[in-house]
Parts: C-alpha cells; structure tokens; sequence
C-alpha cells in the first residue's frame, strides 16, 4: 500500500503543498505560478486571481512595442515627446527633463524596463495607446490582465515571461 502511495505523490503534489503551507502563515493574498519550461508541467497556487502588479505592466508595454518592430523596425527609433501628464515620478531619470523633450522610443523601453522608469512607462504606454496594449496582452493569452487598472494574475504574467524567455532563446539561437 506504501508503493501505491508514493507513486501518488508526484513531486509537484509536494511542492504545491510546501507552497500552501508557507502561504498559510502570511497574511495578505497571494499567488505563485511556476511553470517547468522544459516539460511545460505548471504548479499553481490561486494563479488566476487577479491582483495590482504594478512595475511588471511594463513588460506588456514591451511586448507590444517589440511586436510592432519585429514588422516594422523604423518605430526603434520613433521620436516621442515627453508631456506634463508623463511627469507622474519625481525620482524617474527623465523627472528633470523639460516638457517638450524627445526621446527615441527603443531608449524609452530600455529605461523602462532597465531602470523601472515610471515616466517612460507613461510616455510609451500613451504613445502606443491602452486599448492596444490591452489588445496585446489578450492576444497572447493573458486573459485575467487589465492593463488600465495594472492588474494581472500570476498566470498571465508567468505566460509573457515564458514568451519572452522563448523569444530570447530564439534570437540567442540565431545571434540576433
């Protein structure tokens, strides 16, 4: 009976069960994701709820501008001028800049996404519209994420981290 028991147990039950036991003692919600990129095997805690995710909303914003330059490179290097309403942090790289200044839309992403910039999440995020991004984050399968209200499920955010690790491997395979 031992036997059988243990051939039950799969090591994914036990991890799932090490996960609720540590979330148990915690106060507030949470919501764990892990997906096995090699087998494609998930282990899931509450991975559908939705909740505030603040910073990782950029990497919708970066989905979908590198989606629109795999088709169309020339938006790299779009010019997009910095208004009042984008100034929304005072400790951002770009919170001393006058309005009116330009910036290439590839560095925007890449202070974005290297620094956590939240007035170039602005600036790109009006410059390529929230329904769009929205549209985006749906079209990949991120379906318990709304962009406007920065909420996502951990499931949705581990979907685009797995395409952009794919998408990564893809262009270190082909040394893009």
């Amino acid at each position: 009976i031992f036997d059988d028991i243990r051939k039950a147990i799969t090591p994914k039950d036990v991890l799932k069960e090490n996960i609720e036991k540590e979330l148990t003692s915690l106060q507030g919600s949470y919501a764990v994701y892990i997906k096995d990129l090699k087998t494609g095997k998930e282990t899931a805690v509450n991975a559908e709820q939705k909740m505030e995710v603040a910073s990782l909303a950029k990497l919708y914003v970066a989905g979908r501008f590198f989606s629109l330059a795999k088709d169309d490179p020339t938006i790299l290097k779009k010019s997009i001028v910095l208004t009042a309403g984008d100034k929304i942090d005072a400790v951002s790289g770009l919170a001393n800049d006058p309005v009116g200044s330009y910036y290439h839309a590839s560095y925007l992403v890449e202070s974005m996404l290297n620094a956590s910039d939240n007035i170039a999440f602005a600036m790109m995020s009006r410059d390529l519209g929230y329904k769009n991004i929205q549209n985006f984050a749906e079209g990949i399968g991120s379906t318990n994420t709304d962009f406007a209200d920065t909420a996502s499920s951990a499931r949705d955010i581990g979907n685009i981290l797995t395409k952009i690790y794919i998408l990564a491997n893809l262009c270190d395979n082909q040394h893009l």
